[in-house]
């Protein structure tokens, strides 16, 4: 079967494999997958890939400038070429040269690009690297066929940075076909853990990097514990600043934190056990997967998605992005939320899951988007 679209990430993650299955699934097997194997432990999960009729991989090499990190696969030019795919969909980073190559040559190549967004970056403080990267988005975005974004905030971004490609939200979203089934177990390990712990429980889920701000959440709590004491901290997750944060709590004699590690299975019980899920820095799949287990959210500026999930007083508490007073006043708000409150934010943020940020909702968009191009 001759497969006429590619979809090309850095990484293949655990926690995309159905969207992909099922996106294989709408397009009736006429796609491959193409990814790099992780060399190195950056606190992001990522799977081993092992050549096959659907995925494939490519290696890459990267230089540093400034703040920008650019990257280029001569390898993945390659192997597209020779696979004779149609339709690319391609990661929405304009940093990345070989998307720079299939851009400025797809028509000499043939080729239509769908770029896949999340329409965010890290803040960058010198005014000349943040232009240049405002010009150079512009510049990528405008040249793509069609641009489909993670949130409502990336679509507003790309239109006020002054992008008119037409672009579409596929609301960034997890896997929920197995959720009935597997409630039947989770739910029923979930209320042994709150039955012989019954302190309010905070619970952090994802990597262990300068980005996550896992040391800012920690600060807080030590905080907070202070005025409240019947409150304990779940921290799961690797990544390199696993040490240098454990040692953080045990220096600040803050009782109550434990590190779990890395889960991958199982870790749907702790969602679910948990009163509510912090994000204190970027990210967003995991505010997905508590609220899907019924678990409001504390969120400032996570990757754009929060503003799509997260509203202030209904599915959980925002608090302002880098302020320590303002995560202590969300947790405090959530502690002493009533039962029958947190019970009504409970179920709204499961329903705004199982209803629209899927894996099934993101597959119909990614293949109405494909069809129309086509």
């Amino acid at each position: 079967m001759i497969k006429n679209v590619a979809l090309i990430a850095p990484i293949l993650t655990h926690y995309r494999i159905r969207f992909y299955e099922k996106l294989s699934s709408q397009l009736e097997g006429r796609i491959i997958f193409y990814f790099q194997n992780k060399l190195i432990n950056d606190g992001r999960p990522g799977r081993t890939v092992n050549e096959s009729e659907f995925y494939n991989t490519y290696s890459t090499r990267s230089i540093s400038f400034a703040s920008i990190k650019l990257s280029f696969s001569l390898d993945l030019i390659r192997k597209i070429r020779m696979g004779g795919s149609r339709t690319l969909i391609l990661e929405g980073a304009s940093s990345n040269l070989t998307s720079w190559y299939f851009i400025i040559f797809k028509k000499l190549l043939g080729l239509k690009i769908i770029s896949w967004a999340c329409g965010w970056h890290p803040d960058i403080k010198n005014p000349v690297i943040s232009k240049l990267k405002t010009f150079l988005e512009k510049s990528f975005f405008n040249k793509v066929d069609f641009i489909i974004c993670y949130s409502t905030t990336a679509f507003e971004y790309f239109r006020k940075i002054g992008i008119s490609t037409p672009m579409k939200i596929a609301y960034n979203g997890i896997d929920t076909e197995d959720y009935y089934e597997m409630s039947q177990t989770v739910i029923p390990f979930a209320s042994a853990i709150k039955t012989k712990d019954k302190r309010m429980t905070f619970l952090y889920v994802g990597g262990l990097f300068k980005e996550k701000q896992v040391d800012l959440l920690i600060e807080c709590f030590k905080i907070l514990r202070e005025d409240l004491p019947e409150t304990c901290l779940w921290v799961i997750g690797d990544g390199p600043m696993r040490t240098e944060l454990e040692m953080m709590a045990d220096v600040n004699n803050t009782k109550d934190i434990i590190f779990f590690g890395r889960i991958e299975k199982g870790v749907e019980q702790y969602f679910a056990a948990a009163d509510f899920f912090v994000l204190p820095g970027v990210g967003g799949l995991a505010l997905n997967q508590a609220m899907l287990w019924g678990t409001p959210c504390i969120v400032s500026e996570a990757d754009g998605t929060e503003n799509d999930l997260v509203h202030d007083g209904i599915t959980g508490f925002r608090f302002v992005k880098d302020n320590k007073r303002s995560l202590i006043d969300a947790m405090k708000k959530a502690i002493l939320l009533s039962k029958e409150d947190r019970n009504v934010m409970s179920k709204k943020a499961q329903e705004l899951i199982l209803i629209r940020s899927n894996t099934d909702e993101m597959a119909k968009t990614f293949s109405e988007v494909i069809y129309n191009l086509s």
